[in-house]
């Protein structure tokens, strides 16, 4: 793997991981677009790591009470979304890798992303009653989990989702967004694991290039960095809509591809 490839793909992954444009369907797009194979599990372990450490330098705060109240109700809300987001995942896993290895579907479902977009914001209200994360309720949260779930099919934001499933639960913005952002970290964290498990189960070789492999953990942790304080301040302002115009304009492409040309998928 060359070091540009290392880096460009570790900024797809920063960025795509917290804007809500899907980032596992912008990772299918480039690779088969620029022609990258694929680049191996020690790689994509890695960029779990830096974006996950991204995650938890920005919400450090919110860990750190999580961590002084383990038994608070946040505490008991993540882990309800993350049950249900592990059922879902258990439930249709050949699936997902399925979706995943061939891109299928990927345009169709960056519509769906671009349409749950467009809507949140026509449903939205200025004084939602959920205006703190202590109001949250069980059944939001499971809700919230099965949408993070039903995300990991390319082409599905999982920010995207789950925030917009808090905004339609009645959330304000700046609480769907934290709310989304706190249940990423054990997303990420299972997916980590879960390649932990397939290398250490599957007896995978870890083929490592050092220094394409610091590249993409660089890029990918700074942009995800900035991609999060970027998205805290777009949408208090401005709301989910403008994103939902790109993944648009990005699946009628892909679409038109798979179905016209077949140049890339």
């Amino acid at each position: 793997m060359k070091i540009i490839e290392a880096i460009i793909l570790g900024i797809v992954q920063g960025l795509t991981e917290f804007i809500p444009v899907s980032s596992s369907g912008h990772l299918v797009v480039f690779s088969k677009v620029l022609g990258f194979e694929s680049q191996g599990i020690t790689f994509e372990i890695m960029l779990h790591v830096a974006t996950l450490l991204a995650v938890i330098l920005i919400f450090r705060n919110d860990l750190k009470n999580i961590i002084k109240k383990p038994f608070s109700k946040l505490s008991f809300l993540i882990i309800t979304s993350s049950v249900f987001t592990g059922i879902i995942y258990l439930l249709f896993k050949d699936l997902f890798l399925e979706l995943f290895e061939s891109g299928k579907y990927v345009g169709q479902a960056m519509l769906f992303t671009g349409v749950i977009l467009f809507l949140s914001d026509s449903i939205y209200k200025e004084d939602a009653p959920v205006n703190t994360l202590r109001k949250i309720s069980y059944l939001d949260a499971a809700i919230v989990g099965i949408l993070q779930g039903i995300a990991i099919i390319p082409g599905v934001s999982r920010s995207g989702t789950t925030i917009c499933g808090g905004i339609f639960r009645k959330m304000d913005r700046n609480n769907a967004l934290r709310f989304s952002f706190l249940l990423s970290i054990p997303a990420i964290l299972g997916a980590f694991i879960s390649d932990i498990v397939e290398v250490t189960g599957n007896d995978v070789e870890l083929e490592i290039e050092l220094l394409p492999l610091i590249a993409g953990v660089i890029a990918a942790f700074f942009s995800g960095y900035l991609a999060i304080r970027f998205l805290i301040r777009f949408i208090n302002k401005r709301g989910l809509r403008p994103f939902s115009y790109y993944v648009f304009a990005l699946g009628f492409l892909v679409l038109l591809d798979q179905h016209l040309f077949g140049i890339f998928l």
